[in-house]
């Protein structure tokens, strides 16, 4: 439907991923350069004050050098292996593909861009899905620091249960530590000697205003037409994200790491 929409003249705002193969993300990309329209994919998370602030606190080293991130994604969708009230699409991606591409861009929004991808699933519980329901990556990043990404789509709680889903991340660095403990906030843990309180560490709250992030995302694209401003959320890099993910269904496969330093010339 994006490759007609370009072909007709028709600037293009589509939901992630940009595709599900990168020659099908490729011909994407060529259709819109061919024809001289906008392609913005609709990365909502990059318009979430929320990881806006975490990424700007980070940029000014407010927990020091990071050297764990940690990301948790769950949700439970094993009631619909019986049934047909989930497409069967999803089942055909796996949780890799489904949501941590999001993830992932999340990640490289907030600490930067990554070395190396390590993958592993754990027994599949959803016989409906013809691949991974439950994933654990692991993240090299340049600086030194480590991340884990937990991805599952059989995580079942009292929270998840219903249909919610549940998505954490925490940043910790040499002088603290960095966390949203909900939608609208976010938690600092400092030992810089500037926010100490009587030689003592304190927790400070940041609150963050809430906003539409789906009426951000496509203000922005009106923008970006109006004005012929290349998206924040731009095709070459969601196509990054897309290459992340199959390195990590490489390394899932092989069971090896895999070294995703050269993917660096597509930004």
């Amino acid at each position: 439907m994006a490759t007609l929409a370009a072909q007709a003249g028709k600037h293009i705002l589509c939901e992630e991923l940009i595709a599900t193969t990168l020659e099908y993300a490729d011909s994407r990309m060529a259709s819109v350069d061919e024809n001289g329209v906008t392609l913005m994919i609709g990365a909502n998370a990059r318009f979430n004050p929320l990881y806006r602030n975490m990424k700007e606190l980070l940029q000014e080293d407010v927990i020091g050098k990071p050297a764990l991130v940690r990301l948790n994604y769950e949700t439970f969708l094993l009631s619909f292996q019986h049934n047909d009230q989930e497409p069967e699409s999803f089942f055909d991606k796996g949780i890799i593909m489904s949501r941590e591409v999001q993830d992932i861009d999340i990640i490289r929004m907030v600490v930067g861009e990554t070395n190396s991808i390590h993958a592993s699933k754990a027994p599949q519980r959803i016989h409906k899905a013809y691949t991974d329901d439950t994933s654990i990556t692991t993240l090299g990043f340049a600086g030194g620091a480590v991340g884990t990404l937990t991805e599952s789509c059989a995580s079942s709680c009292l929270e998840t249960v219903d249909g919610k889903e549940l998505l954490t991340l925490r940043v910790d660095g040499d002088l603290g530590s960095l966390y949203p403990p909900g939608s609208r906030s976010l938690q600092l843990f400092i030992y810089r000697d500037d926010y100490l309180v009587n030689r003592r560490l304190m927790r400070k709250d940041i609150h963050v205003p809430e906003s539409d992030t789906l009426l951000l995302e496509v203000l922005h694209f009106l923008k970006c037409i109006q004005i012929g401003q290349k998206p924040t959320t731009s095709s070459r890099l969601q196509r990054r994200s897309l290459e992340i993910v199959m390195a990590a269904y490489r390394s899932m496969g092989t069971g090896m790491p895999v070294d995703i330093r050269s993917l660096a010339a597509w930004e």
